[in-house]
């Protein structure tokens, strides 16, 4: 993700999609590794709701992985969002989701 975030040639809106894809898939990937029948939804608010209904918090750190969610709706259903991506950020948000799903699916490399 880092190599693809420093690409000036690449669009925020790819970035921002990715992104988001990326931690919306590791925070499924909790809901599913706990037996949870999440919905089908892009909604990062929600699935942080449901991860806290089944006693998987995510994070306070975390939380600010909402801000990627308007990225999966510009890039899908072309809308713009008018402030630039913060491709650092994202890039951390990505690395720490991810992360933090390994450790609580046990599928880290860590000890």
């Amino acid at each position: 993700m880092g190599k693809l975030a420093g690409d000036a040639d690449v669009a925020d809106a790819i970035i921002g999609f990715h992104s988001q894809q990326a931690v919306e898939k590791a925070l499924k990937s909790v809901l599913a590794a706990s037996g949870d029948d999440f919905p089908w939804t892009h909604d990062l608010r929600h699935l942080i709701e449901r991860l806290e209904d089944i006693g998987k918090p995510l994070p306070s750190s975390l939380h600010a992985v909402r801000v990627l969610g308007p990225w999966a709706v510009e890039f899908r259903y072309g809308e713009t969002i008018d402030d630039p991506l913060d491709r650092e950020q994202a890039v951390t948000l990505v690395g720490e989701a991810v992360a933090w799903a390994e450790l609580q699916i046990g599928t880290s490399d860590q000890p």
